[in-house]
């Protein structure tokens, strides 16, 4: 289909169709959004069709572009107003100079933003007339005249990532605080819960705190600290363009450092609810299977499996995003996979460990082990993305 796009697009100045537009009459028309505008609306917290006679109030009038629909086009911006920004997903990229046209490489926003529909936004006067957001394809002799020329109009190099980077330090610090609070304050449980050796082994100390007590206020205290570093690893994951869920879902779609805090704590919640459900979930099918005497063990052995390769998995994401090693191609094909080894490695040791614990046959084990561990994790990959 997207090869059939390009012959497409690529005969056009060929056989003259279309309307010429964009600096200097050089490009063919492809596409005009003018028909197409939409405002966002606060209350509904989505965007709707722009309805002129209802609407003639507001000031931002948003295109939405399909990167994949325009291959090898060129994007057109151009605004007849005196004070109207262009925006690019939430983010300011530059002042409109009235009459003069912006040019954008429909490819290059694809590669930069790494996700297919870009949110274009021209904000300042309540005018949509004299707004312009089209997508043309060069004339032959303008493709040659930018082959030569270094001098683009635009270089499509959006400010850095501010509003990440500053939601990453405030949360780097809110959860660097309760790790030490938590070391400082329950060293022994700490030792307990980042201890790879007693992590790795299958016979457990029944008798203690962290096993009989699961829902006392030093295991919750851990159990926010690993909602904190999950919450923390997601919104990095999205820094890079990866949503492992429909992110309209459950966040407010924007890019600024309040939204992206808000969509942080509201992670964080979902997170410890989902942890806590967990346990009563183990309990409510353990009691079922009859394993009710191996349930405060198996609750244990998951947080803390859970929390020691999350930070591990944190420390290293953030070591790679720090130096710019972070590779987004091999993170979109493989953190599933990782997650998904993770999840079977710590299904595996939860088995062997309940195994040591109590006497029960190794099918009724596995049949517990697969509605409690296995088809959550089987659900959650279904509707990640």
């Amino acid at each position: 289909m997207t090869f059939i796009r390009f012959i497409i697009l690529f005969f056009i100045p060929a056989l003259g169709f279309g309307s010429v537009t964009g600096p200097g009459g050089q490009y063919n028309l492809v596409h005009d959004f003018k028909d197409e505008w939409q405002i966002y609306d606060a209350g509904e917290k989505l965007y709707l069709p722009f309805v002129k006679e209802q609407n003639f109030d507001f000031t931002a009038h948003t295109a939405i572009l399909n990167t994949e629909d325009y291959p090898y086009s060129t994007l057109l911006v151009k605004s007849d107003n005196p004070a109207d920004f262009l925006f690019i997903n939430g983010s300011l990229i530059q002042k409109l100079v009235p009459g003069k046209w912006v040019t954008i490489q429909v490819n290059d926003l694809k590669s930069k933003y790494k996700v297919r529909d870009i949110y274009l936004t021209v904000y300042g006067d309540v005018n949509a007339d004299h707004k312009f957001i089209q997508v043309g394809y060069p004339s032959r002799k303008n493709q040659l005249s930018e082959k030569g020329s270094v001098n683009q109009p635009f270089n499509i190099k959006p400010r850095a990532n501010v509003p990440y980077r500053s939601t990453f330090v405030v949360v780097f610090i809110v959860t660097l605080v309760l790790a030490s609070f938590l070391s400082n304050s329950y060293p022994r449980a700490f030792q307990r819960y980042y201890n790879l050796k007693d992590l790795m082994s299958f016979l457990v100390r029944e008798q203690s705190f962290l096993i009989n007590k699961p829902l006392n206020r030093t295991n919750m205290l851990f159990v926010i600290l690993l909602s904190l570093i999950s919450g923390f690893l997601y919104i990095i994951i999205q820094s890079k363009g990866i949503n492992l869920i429909d992110s309209r879902f459950f966040f407010q779609d924007a890019q600024t450092f309040g939204l992206l805090l808000s969509n942080f704590l509201k992670l964080c919640v979902f997170f410890f609810v989902m942890f806590v459900f967990k346990f009563f979930l183990i309990n409510t099918i353990g009691r079922l299977f009859n394993l009710d005497k191996v349930v405060e063990i198996h609750f244990f052995k998951l947080i803390q499996s859970t929390l020691y390769f999350f930070t591990l998995m944190l420390i290293i994401l953030l070591v790679l995003f720090n130096t710019y090693l972070f590779s987004e191609t091999f993170l979109e094909k493989y953190f599933l996979l990782v997650l998904s080894v993770f999840y079977t490695f710590r299904t595996i040791i939860i088995y062997f460990t309940i195994n040591r614990t109590i006497n029960v046959q190794s099918l009724y084990l596995i049949s517990y082990l697969c509605i409690v561990e296995i088809l959550p994790i089987i659900i959650g990959l279904r509707f990640a993305n």
